[in-house]
């Protein structure tokens, strides 16, 4: 809420400033005024909190937006999309979209789902008779019992959940599911396993199959709510839920409201006008819209209007393409299967040829509508703007055009009823050149008094073409409204829900044209005025005729009974003139008879032959062309009564034919030149509306206004390729979710978080300063739904937890199978590969001697016990230059060496110890480089590096290896499957040692084992020395599981065959490298060749034979042998 409030007060600060920038619009000044406007900084928020403000509480509006990343606007037009951002930061939920843990970047797996519910369902209150959930219709109604909701709240979903959620109840309930996860605990983490827990309660379905568009067994997506509004599909679900006994009906409205708001939050839009009806092209931008603004802001679009919505579609868009391209997708196939495009599919299993197919077919149903759109604001011609402006053309600007002040020579008088354009009469009277020209009275011999006019006539010709240039506009007008009353019929029709587009289209069809009702002239007869902008359609053949009105001026088209037209019958309707036949004139037989459905699917009503049948029905009713109203454009009388009549032909027009209805302001009051108002015309596309910002065009808003709105119709997105659900987008069909049933990326929060740990140009700032927070930050790997994706984690207590790099806080259970590879630990990154690589392989390096070794460890254990600050400081700060004798090509004992000199200070001992452990991990980093880039060579082969050197850099950072205890301990991982929980403890050991008690002892535990067999590598009594093709012969011949210990006198690895259910898999380890597992015997032969007698370089150190044939001895492990010695170092937990 803090967060929120910052927002709002930056939104009263930009009001305040704008006065100032009424006058001034350049970029320098509107800066200024950015910088020099304070706003009020909420202390309780996270900005005040990050930025470390102390008791300040303003700050700069410069330094608010730079802080939270926003660009700074250089222009008023731009300080309106400012505005516009404010907005949807204010209308985000404090509990996100409230979807809790389901909505987490990585959600809660399928399993961990169905724990939450089980804990959920057998929680008991601690009030009262205590009954559990399951007691209750759900877990709403358990908050809520004898914790009444406020009067305030009672019509208010989302006040109703805020309420349940905050009370004593919820809280404890939320901090008893976290503990049963074993979820790591954060500033309000337990509202994440309470929401969770209160959908998959009502949706437990979901937890188990999810299914797009399915909500707790209810079809948001089913043809019954095709053609309805929104407002129809949330109360249906609130219904079913109350029906189905999933809640009570006094918390039905919530829970719905909780279901939508994570995975459809577009029905929850408030002021969605009722003609934007599920199913319609005008639903799918919304929808889309939706989702995009929800992947910046979740939980915004349910306290946002309808209007704020459309505007803020393009912008959202452009910032998560993923998404919107997700939503696009999702989108356009609910609408392809409401409309016939296309047969629904199961799992949304569409191939790309079907994907193209929708398409095109609703970019080609978009475009018709939109031009269409355009035809509807044809302008009827004015004969006087015609007449004016060849006026000008010919004499120029300066002449009095309206000025009376011309006659005739010829004065003989006019005939009664002859148009006043006629040629052959004589006008009487004084007229102007612009009655003149209008009236086409040119073959007159005209004379003036007045000297402007008598100069601008000489040598000049009065003849003008105005009424021949008229009548052509005038025609064209026509057609075009014609044209767009057509397709605008067709977008009503295909608007409907099914039933009503399958009566139409199936049933045999009549038409009536409706009158109104009115006294004649003489006030005493009745008449019946026919009206021009409604149609009766009355469809039989069901079990009885459904009749519709189609009004084109209030864009609908609704059921009617005779009652509508009081009368009893249609018959009796007809007979009293209240309706009359109308029959089109160039209808076929087939177009209007009844025809049988034999199209499995639903009816494609906007490109149906029926469709357009009535469209061209109703054109021709309407009769916008026909001789009367011709007539009377062309005028038949005087100038003057011809201009009234022009003017009584446009309202015509206009009270026929409505442009757009306003639909509700997207903020209140006016900001700088005025509020945006939006307008949405029949065929459903926004626009701008009449407001004074909008009438202002290019002068007040400037460039800007067009960054806003690229497109006169706002809110229409451009539909690229739609490609099938592949890649991470497969995961939703395996149940994971990381497509959510929204259509939202939440795999897209990774990334977007991801991108900001790593930051530009892999500066990883955030990620240093997560390690600072939380002492181990990584990036890495994980698995989800059998796809491994990048994932971000920290660790704490010496387990891995996923990590939301948007908030900054850890989430969720303990993270499995994570697989780090850029670490930073305690703000000091580097790349995992890099910093785990290097050993005694490389022969340049003085291997320092057992004395020496214990020397260095007993001096630098005084240094950190004895003065741990001045140690700590030279070990994070030192800098080793500054010592006397340290020179830069020193190796590890040399340094060691240098830091037992006398006098020497624990804070010099503590930069030599760092000194010392990056040497140990560069020493091995060409060797390992060159190992990763042949062995990944082979096709399907992937190697994971294992940390021998960051491990020992970081525990000893004296010894001289533990490569035969490492070898041995991997050897009795894979034998029961922890080689991947093995590689993940040398690392968190490494990294907790001076925190974790267990890790202590586990390091501990490790030395003590490789003193063991530091001696004897081998613990089987049969130790035979092979040449490396010999070993890779006995891998590949093996028939049962076999482990191998290969050794040197200075190094130790492990390979191995697996077999199981007659399928052989094979492994090869090396504690310098890492594991590499290959999956055909021809990858092993491959890789094992590479690794133990790699032709371009020696990659292991101290080999028999020779450099082209190496040898090493060879013994099979054991389990019974070592288990004592390395049970312990696999199975251990930290």
């Amino acid at each position: 809420m803090a967060d929120r409030q910052n927002w709002q007060n930056l939104l009263d600060a930009i009001n305040l400033a704008a006065p100032a920038l009424q006058d001034y619009d350049t970029a320098p000044y509107v800066q200024s005024v950015l910088k020099l406007t304070q706003m009020a900084i909420h202390p309780d928020s996270s900005h005040h909190n990050t930025l470390d403000m102390g008791t300040r509480v303003n700050q700069s509006l410069e330094a608010f937006l730079n802080a939270n990343g926003v660009p700074l606007p250089t222009s008023k037009a731009e300080l309106l999309k400012l505005k516009l951002e404010a907005i949807v930061r204010i209308a985000a939920h404090p509990f996100g979209d409230l979807g809790g843990a389901l909505s987490w970047p990585a959600p809660l797996d399928q399993n961990q789902q169905t724990q939450l519910r089980l804990l959920a369902m057998n929680h008991a209150h601690h009030l009262g008779d205590q009954p559990q959930v399951t007691q209750t219709k759900s877990v709403l109604d358990f908050l809520a019992y004898q914790n009444p909701i406020p009067v305030a709240a009672l019509n208010d979903p989302a006040k109703i959940l805020e309420f349940l959620l905050s009370s004593p109840e919820g809280q404890l309930m939320g901090q008893a599911l976290q503990r049963g996860l074993n979820g790591i605990e954060t500033k309000n983490s337990h509202y994440d396993y309470l929401l969770a827990a209160i959908s998959a309660q009502m949706d437990p379905e979901s937890v188990q199959a999810p299914q797009r568009n399915k909500l707790a067994g209810f079809d948001v997506a089913s043809e019954e709510h095709w053609g309805k509004p929104a407002s129809a599909i949330v109360n249906g679900l609130s219904a079913h839920l109350s029906s189905e006994g999933r809640t009570s009906p006094e918390m039905a409205q919530a829970g719905a409201y909780v279901l939508l708001a994570r995975t459809a939050p577009e029905f929850l839009i408030k002021d969605i006008p009722a003609s934007v009806t599920y199913g319609s092209p005008a639903w799918v931008n919304l929808a889309v819209a939706a989702a995009s603004i929800e992947a910046q802001s979740p939980g915004s679009v349910p306290n946002m209007t309808f209007a704020q919505v459309m505007l803020k579609a393009e912008s959202a868009a452009l910032a998560e393409p993923a998404v919107t391209q997700s939503a696009q997708r999702a989108a356009l196939i609910d609408w392809a299967v409401a409309n016939g495009v296309i047969s629904k599919q199961p799992n949304d299993a569409y191939s790309p040829d079907q994907l193209e197919a929708i398409r095109v077919e609703f970019t080609q149903q978009v475009d018709e509508r939109m031009k269409a759109s355009t035809l509807l604001e044809t302008d009827i011609p004015s004969r006087k703007a015609i007449a004016l402006a060849q006026l000008k053309e010919r004499f120029g600007e300066d002449v009095p055009f309206e000025k009376k002040a011309l006659t005739v020579k010829d004065t003989r008088q006019q005939q009664f009823g002859v148009p006043l354009y006629d040629p052959n009469r004589a006008p009487a009277g004084l007229h102007s050149l612009l009655d003149i020209a209008m009236s086409g009275l040119g073959d007159y011999t005209w004379e003036s008094k007045d000297p402007d006019i008598t100069q601008a006539l000489e040598g000049q010709s009065l003849k003008f073409d105005v009424n021949a240039t008229f009548q052509k506009q005038f025609e064209a007008s026509i057609k075009s409204l014609n044209d767009g009353v057509a397709t605008t019929v067709k977008h009503l029709i295909a608007s409907l829900p099914l039933e009503d587009r399958k009566n139409i289209e199936q049933g045999n069809l009549t038409f009536y044209q409706p009158s109104v009702y009115q006294l004649g002239p003489n006030l005493v007869t009745s008449l019946f005025k026919p009206i021009k902008n409604e149609l009766l359609i009355q469809a039989e053949g069901g079990t009885e005729p459904v009749t519709y009105r189609l009004d084109i001026k209030n864009g609908s088209i609704k059921k009617v009974t005779p009652q509508d037209f009081s009368a009893s019958t249609w018959e009796l309707a007809i007979e009293e003139n209240r309706i009359k036949k109308f029959d089109a004139s160039e209808a076929s037989e087939p177009e209007r008879s009844a025809s049988t459905d034999t199209n499995p699917l639903p009816p494609n009503s906007f490109a149906t032959a029926r469709t357009q049948y009535i469209a061209d029905a109703f054109v021709e009713n309407l009769d916008l062309g026909n001789e009367d109203v011709v007539k009377q454009a062309k005028g038949a009388t005087t100038y003057d009564k011809q201009m009234e009549t022009e003017l009584k032909v446009t309202h015509f027009f206009l009270d026929l034919i409505p442009f757009k209805s306003a639909i509700a302001n997207f903020t209140k009051g006016n900001y700088l030149e005025g509020a945006i108002d939006l307008q949405l015309d029949l065929l459903g596309f926004v626009s701008l509306g009449s407001s004074k910002a909008a009438q202002a065009g290019t002068k007040a808003l400037s460039a800007g206004a067009k960054a806003l709105y690229v497109a006169k119709k706002i809110g229409v997105a451009t539909i690229g390729a739609l490609n099938p659900v592949g890649g991470l987008g497969d995961l939703l069909l395996g149940g994971a979710g990381l497509i959510n049933r929204g259509g939202k990326f939440v795999v897209e929060k990774s990334i977007n978080g991801l991108n900001k740990l790593k930051g530009a140009a892999g500066s990883h700032d955030l990620l240093k300063a997560a390690g600072k927070e939380h002492g181990v930050a990584a990036i890495g790997t994980i698995k989800l739904a059998d796809q491994t994706v990048e994932a971000s984690a920290v660790l704490n207590k010496g387990e891995w937890y996923a990590y939301d790099a948007l908030k900054k806080q850890p989430y969720g259970p303990p993270l499995k199978g994570f697989t780090p590879q850029t670490v930073s630990i305690q703000d000091n990154v580097e790349s995992f590969w890099e910093y785990f690589v290097g050993g005694p392989a490389t022969k340049a390096q003085n291997t320092p001697s057992k004395q020496l070794s214990n020397s260095f460890k007993a001096t630098q254990e005084h240094a950190r016990t004895t003065s741990h600050d001045a140690y700590m400081r030279g070990y994070n700060n030192g800098v080793v230059d500054d010592i006397p004798g340290y020179s830069g090509s020193m190796d590890i004992a040399e340094l060691m060496e240098l830091a037992l000199k006398p006098n020497r200070s624990p804070e010099e001992i503590g930069a030599l110890a760092q000194s010392i452990g990056k040497k140990r991990s560069e020493v091995g980093l060409k060797n390992y480089e060159f190992y990763k880039a042949e062995i990944e060579r082979i096709p399907g082969i992937k190697l994971r590096g294992m940390p021998q050197n960051f491990y020992l850099s970081h525990v000893d950072t004296v010894t001289g290896g533990e490569c035969g205890v490492l070898a041995n301990a991997m050897a009795y991982a894979v034998s029961v499957g922890k080689q991947d929980e093995y590689i993940d403890k040398l690392f968190i050991a490494a990294a907790t040692k001076e925190t974790n008690p267990k890790s202590a002892r586990f390091i501990k535990d490790m030395s003590e084992a490789q003193d063991h067999f530091r001696k004897r590598p081998h613990s089987a009594e049969v130790v035979t020395q092979k040449s490396y093709q010999a070993i890779i012969d006995d891998l590949a011949n093996a028939t049962t599981s076999k482990t191998l210990i290969i050794a040197t006198p200075v190094h130790a690895m492990t390979a191995g065959v697996i077999v199981e259910g007659g399928t052989r898999k094979w492994f090869y380890f090396d504690p310098n490298f890492g594991l590499v597992n290959f999956p055909t015997e021809d990858a092993m032969k491959k890789g094992m060749k590479e690794s133990l007698a790699n032709s371009k370089a020696q990659l292991i150190p101290g080999a028999f034979g020779t450099p082209t044939n190496p040898e090493y001895t060879v013994s099979t492990f054991k389990d019974s042998e070592n288990q004592s010695r390395v049970h312990g170092l696999v199975y251990g937990s930290l």
